[in-house]
């Protein structure tokens, strides 16, 4: 996003899944949505992983994170100040873990709407 720049919709790829702290994580997507959402009525969609233990990555040095709990995630949302609040899964990835098994993982789309 352009600073100081509004917009009704933005777009920003992430990988929370190496961000350190669970408290600060949540601190700072709070802080997130709530500076760059601004316009009233703007939309706010994070898609990510559903929590899943540890699995996804066939080698997990520097991955902090395994996934999210998608309620925790549109708690964060309203705290910050969006309406309409409301996740589902957005897709599912098969892939082999360590032991060659295919196991399922979802993905989450989590979105709210700027309160005007």
């Amino acid at each position: 996003m352009i600073k100081d720049e509004k917009r009704d919709f933005d777009s920003e790829a992430v990988s929370w899944d190496k961000v350190p702290g669970r408290v600060k994580l949540a601190t700072d997507i709070t802080g997130a949505i709530r500076k760059d959402v601004a316009l009233p009525s703007g939309y706010l969609c994070i898609a990510d992983l559903d929590s899943e233990g540890g699995l996804f990555h066939s080698d997990n040095s520097g991955v902090i994170h395994f996934g999210f709990d998608r309620d925790r995630m549109c708690q964060l949302f309203i705290e910050a100040g969006f309406d309409n609040v409301r996740h589902r899964t957005a897709a599912t990835v098969m892939k082999p873990i360590h032991d060659g098994k295919m196991v399922e993982f979802t993905v989450f789309l989590v979105m709210g709407r700027k309160g005007a």
